[in-house]
């Protein structure tokens, strides 16, 4: 099971990985992991792996979502700011989608099929990630959330079916913080 965080979220992956979820389709060798293959800053990240995190890449795989990593967080109604490093050097054909999904659409589940359904447009936050470059990057993401509830934070990775040994998609030094609600008040 996932265990459920609060805001302000922040993680390095520094610590034991509790409540990461990790799941990929059937057949798929390629998935997310924790480990020290790479990283920002600290020992440890996120990335995808052939290799349950001993290395950094993947294998060729039938094309569609291989691979999802999520964990569960409780967000209050407001606006929040997502942030991450990020390093990449994705193929043509892969991608990677990042977002904020209710739990009330169920739990997350690879597809054996390119799909868009593990993070829907229609998400508090929905991030696609494509060539951005080959070294860290930040990114920040505004989002909103409309009612008070249980999230999930979730990683989905969709690959083609070739196999690369110097593509890779590498997050670190997550963080999601809640931005201050502002009232303006006025005299007549």
């Amino acid at each position: 099971g996932s265990t459920c965080i609060s805001v302000p979220f922040q993680t390095g992956f520094e610590v034991e990985p509790t409540g990461w979820v990790f799941a990929k389709a059937s057949g798929i060798e390629s998935g997310f992991a924790i480990g020290a293959a790479t990283k920002y800053s600290g020992d440890q990240s996120l990335y995808i792996s052939p290799d349950n995190g001993v290395t950094q890449g993947f294998k060729a795989s039938p094309s569609g979502f291989t691979s999802i990593a999520y964990k569960k967080i409780y967000l209050e109604r407001g606006t929040y700011v997502y942030h991450h490093k990020l390093n990449n050097r994705p193929a043509d054909t892969d991608d990677l989608w990042i977002g904020i999904i209710p739990t009330s659409n169920g739990t997350p589940e690879p597809l054996s099929e390119y799909s868009t359904a593990v993070v829907p447009n229609s998400s508090p936050m929905c991030i696609h990630v494509a060539n951005y470059g080959y070294t860290w990057f930040d990114h920040n993401q505004k989002f909103t959330i409309a009612e008070n509830g249980y999230y999930y934070l979730i990683y989905a990775f969709a690959t083609s079916a070739v196999t690369y040994t110097d593509q890779y998609y590498t997050i670190d030094d997550i963080r999601i913080e809640r931005q201050p609600d502002v009232y303006i008040s006025y005299k007549e």
